[in-house]
């Protein structure tokens, strides 16, 4: 890409950005909101539990696409390592990580989208979703394919967003799906190479496994992605069973 239009789709996405929050601050004042409210980012006694239910989410679907893989002869287990010093640190960063990308992409986007477009909810889940899987196009070894597999990830966490209400849970499944995806199975995450307690290596089909970049390029972990989103209206369903799935799909 040329460097002057690098320059401006970063620019374009910054002024997206700025435009979504400075909608949802004017929305918060209309509404009389906090902050927290208006972001997303209330705490409460429940904010564990929905941690937690994101990190089980995403950690078991994590070990079924690794068994799947596995089962199918697509990697092959070379080995594995300890919880070195270098491995607590990129548990940190992904700590870290998962909540700044929520913050950006959920509370900030999409927040601010859903203020705009009112009842258009699942446009403004689009949106943001796109704009989730443009953001990883820079990442090594990234393609067309890897970008529409990070976007239907960015479905995946603005449904546990909308559903919960606020940002814990897409924050706990964010982490999980990085952290269970590298430092435990050893797959590439979004084509970065982590530290990891299980070595092993894509031998199977990119189009299975998703090569180089990891399974958000790959098929089986594309259909993990809409496993996860079963999951996370499941959850929803039990926690609000007077809900039609009706209702609960349209997020009312």
């Amino acid at each position: 890409m040329h460097r002057g239009a690098s320059r401006a789709g970063r620019r374009a996405v910054l002024g997206l950005r700025v435009g979504a929050v400075a909608i949802l601050l004017w929305k918060r004042h209309k509404r009389q909101q906090s902050l927290a409210q208006a972001f997303g980012t209330t705490f409460d006694r429940q904010v564990p539990l929905e941690v937690t239910v994101g990190i089980a989410i995403g950690g078991i679907v994590m070990l079924g696409v690794f068994t799947v893989e596995w089962t199918l002869g697509a990697v092959q287990f070379t080995g594995s390592n300890g919880m070195t010093e270098l491995w607590w640190r990129w548990l940190l960063l992904l700590v870290v990580a998962a909540l700044f990308e929520e913050l950006l992409a959920r509370s900030f986007l999409l927040g601010g989208l859903l203020s705009l477009l009112g009842k258009a909810k699942w446009t403004a889940v689009v949106i943001s979703a796109l704009y989730f899987g443009i953001a990883h196009i820079t990442n090594p070894n990234a393609t067309i394919v890897s970008a529409g597999g990070n976007a239907l990830g960015g479905v995946m966490y603005a449904v546990a967003f909308l559903g919960s209400g606020r940002i814990w849970m897409a924050c706990g499944l964010h982490f999980a799906w990085n952290f269970f995806q590298g430092m435990v199975f050893g797959f590439p995450v979004s084509g970065i190479t982590t530290p990891s307690i299980l070595h092993q290596t894509a031998v199977g089909p990119e189009w299975a496994t998703g090569g180089a970049y990891g399974p958000e390029a790959g098929l089986v972990g594309m259909l993990s992605r809409l496993v996860v989103i079963v999951l996370v209206f499941g959850w929803l369903k039990r926690r609000q069973p007077e809900k039609s799935w009706g209702k609960l799909l349209r997020f009312e």
